[in-house]
């Protein structure tokens, strides 16, 4: 069912971070599992990216302060049902 496309999320975080951060906010609230997983992958990628130069840009932190905040929002899933 819900799949998010790995390049196009990769060029829209180029194009656009701020857009796609917001579009993976909206979908934490996604009710099938595998969609879930796909958003919890993409935020802690995000976060990861964020926190390796977050010591550099007090932005960086709050952002990833940020993105830790809708990790937790998403409810658990198991990977392998």
């Amino acid at each position: 069912m819900g799949e998010i496309d790995e390049q196009a999320f990769e060029e829209a975080m180029q194009e656009d971070p701020d857009e796609a951060l917001a579009l993976l906010a909206d979908l934490t609230g996604a009710t099938d599992p595998k969609l879930r997983r796909w958003i919890r992958w993409g935020l802690e990628r995000v976060r990861t990216d964020l926190v390796s130069i977050g010591g550099r840009d007090p932005l960086a932190m709050h952002l990833a302060h940020e993105v830790s905040r809708l990790l937790a929002s998403i409810p658990e899933t198991a990977l392998f049902p």
